[in-house]
């Protein structure tokens, strides 16, 4: 519940940042006529999170007549290569709002360094406290902000709850990654079952290195440090390639097909036992098999080594407006109305 509240918040809250923007043309003659939120704004997004965008969307357009939010489900990928293209074209073809994965604003801010809004000029300072620090710092350049987090992903660890009591493991069991991968064996030796899925060859997998990223960020390290330098061939690095190794070769690794829709291929398959995924994953197999109702847990992921990190933030998603969108309030306005509201436009949730 939670989790669900916070993500609509964070729709919200970014939605009103982005529709105060609207509508307003450059000629506001003063800050109540800078205020005025109208007309229809566009976002780019793809199938899951676009669902939470429209429950959004409608509690904002109820808050302000007049407004229109159109919701257009591009796809994921596709949308990372409308965005580039129209980035690309300075601009040309995008919508007013995109949004915008972790692992792809630092690389368009970079590039495009004048294709996105600076949202700090509409009240997103006031905001930054509200998220992680790193999650903000990735949307961030020279104390500018590019977007606001939509969404961030927890990582977690879901279980088939019959299959762990069949084989007699517990939560305790799988608290390090040696006693999951025991556990994998126990599983493997008793049911038949595996313990998780790798697309190993990679073959058009968009997930396939999330199991390494996931263990190798438990360890605090990633594909490079802050400083760019390459670290994904360190120690944490290839500790992370040594334990899945070791769970290949015991056999508790399913291979998933390269074209397949991770967690709902495992669960059709029936005999995978654990994710290693997100933690809002329960909710989107409550929904797409409802028959499993009550069949799946969340639980922490295992640690690297005992006492360790047991989470990590495996993904995000961001809300940017486009600097090319032609629904930008004048920046006279701008200011008139955080003067007037204490930094935060009318419409703000």
């Amino acid at each position: 519940m939670r989790k669900t509240i916070g993500k609509a918040m964070a729709a919200t809250t970014s939605l009103a940042l982005a529709l105060s923007m609207a509508a307003c043309g450059s000629s506001s003659e003063n800050a109540e006529e800078a205020t005025k939120v109208g007309g229809t704004i566009t976002i780019w997004t793809w199938e899951q999170p676009g669902k939470a965008f429209e429950a959004a969307a409608k509690g904002f357009e109820e808050a302000n007549p007049g407004t229109t939010v159109k919701v257009e489900n591009v796809g994921n990928p596709a949308i990372w290569d409308k965005i580039t293209t129209g980035l690309a074209a300075g601009g040309q073809g995008l919508p007013d709002i995109m949004n915008v994965g972790i692992d792809y604003i630092g690389g368009y801010m970079d590039k495009f360094p004048d294709a996105f809004a600076d949202l700090s000029d509409y009240g997103a300072d006031d905001l930054k406290d509200d998220f992680p620090s790193g999650v903000m710092k990735s949307a961030t350049r020279d104390g500018k902000i590019y977007g606001l987090p939509f969404e961030v992903n927890t990582g977690a660890l879901v279980y088939d709850v019959k299959m762990f009591e069949e084989a007699g493991i517990t939560e305790d069991d799988i608290s390090t990654w040696d006693g999951f991968i025991e556990s994998g064996k126990k599983l493997k030796e008793k049911t038949g079952n595996y313990m998780f899925g790798i697309n190993k060859a990679c073959t058009g997998n968009a997930n396939c290195g999330d199991t390494w990223q996931i263990i190798t960020a438990l360890q605090n390290s990633f594909y490079f440090d802050t400083d760019g330098n390459i670290t994904m061939n360190g120690e944490a690095g290839v500790k992370a390639m040594e334990l899945i190794k070791e769970a290949n070769d015991a056999g508790i690794i399913i291979e998933l097909p390269g074209t397949s829709d991770d967690s709902s291929w495992q669960v059709q398959q029936g005999n995978v036992a654990t994710l290693v995924d997100r933690s809002y994953l329960p909710g989107v197999l409550k929904t797409k098999f409802p028959d499993a109702k009550n069949r799946w847990k969340v639980t922490a992921l295992p640690a690297v080594e005992e006492g360790g990190l047991r989470s990590v933030v495996p993904g995000a998603t961001y809300l940017s407006v486009a600097n090319a969108s032609k629904k930008q309030e004048d920046r006279l306005g701008v200011h008139q109305v955080r003067a007037r509201h204490h930094g935060r436009p009318k419409g703000h949730v």
